[in-house]
């Protein structure tokens, strides 16, 4: 029941950071994005300090996704009201509304099955462990908040210049950029990942207690994605236009990660989930 909330709340609100770019808005989304993704560490760090149990902690994340959303509809509608009143036909670029769905859908669609998926492994482990294990893998998979924020910073500074390249049939400038930007990113990324990996386990005890020193080897492994993290690979497939291969790719993502990630939990227990995660 609670994830099914959590999930409810979560996927119509990952409408919010294509609407905001395209309401040139990006400042203001990183400064909503990084507000929540803080909030989120508060949200589950604090029952912990206190003690509570796992259903309190749900409670309180079905609560902070509801807050999310709501305050991510009302920004919508505020600025969406914005535009309205200050209309500028000058672009004179207008597509039909049929033409919208077709582009719009499948990144909505593989957005809401992304989220989706991101609980598979969280409903595997679940299944194989006691309620006190499975506490300490979700502590082990606790994202790096400010990843994400320099993540999707550093795209939707670029994607108008993706976009202009694109109509101007430069390939090779675009090619040229992105990897200049993933090469930005790796410079930022990679040392963040080895310090947390080396400092892991202080890390994890220092902010949920030693009781979840089993977390830290969970969190190290996880951690281990950020090598492929140094762009959002579907940047180029939004900017030409082919968005409906993101489904296929996103279904076939959930298929196998959930096949190997049972594989791996039979063969390594517990830590077969994130290095299923990794591969």
């Amino acid at each position: 029941l609670f994830i099914s909330l959590i999930a409810f709340f979560q996927i119509p609100a990952t409408i919010f950071e294509p609407m905001m770019i395209s309401a040139n808005r990006v400042g203001t989304f990183v400064k909503v994005d990084f507000f929540f993704n803080l909030s989120f560490f508060f949200v589950v760090f604090i029952p912990i300090h206190f003690d509570k149990d796992l259903l309190y902690i749900f409670e309180c994340l079905v609560i902070f996704y509801a807050v999310q959303f709501f305050c991510i509809a009302l920004i919508l509608f505020h600025i969406s009201m914005q535009l309205k009143n200050s209309r500028d036909e000058k672009d004179g670029a207008r597509f039909t509304l049929a033409q919208q769905f077709k582009y719009a859908l499948p990144i909505g669609a593989s957005q809401g099955m992304f989220e989706l998926g991101g609980y598979n492994d969280k409903i595997i482990i679940s299944n194989y462990f006691t309620p006190a294990q499975y506490a300490e893998y979700t502590r082990g998979t606790m994202p790096i908040p400010f990843v994400n924020v320099v993540q999707n910073t550093l795209d939707n500074l670029l994607m108008r210049q993706f976009i202009t390249l694109f109509n101007a049939n430069n390939i090779k400038g675009m090619i040229a950029l992105w990897h200049n930007a993933i090469k930005m990113m790796a410079l930022f990324l990679y040392p963040v990942m080895v310090f947390f990996v080396l400092v892991g386990p202080l890390l994890i005890p220092a902010l949920f207690s030693a009781n979840y020193h089993e977390s830290a080897i969970i969190f190290q492994i996880y951690t281990c994605v950020l090598v492929f993290r140094v762009s959002t690979y579907n940047v180029i497939v939004r900017v030409i236009g082919k968005t409906a291969i993101l489904v296929w790719i996103t279904l076939f993502t959930i298929v196998s990660n959930t096949a190997i990630t049972i594989a791996l939990v039979e063969i390594f227990g517990m830590q077969g989930a994130p290095i299923s995660s990794v591969i």
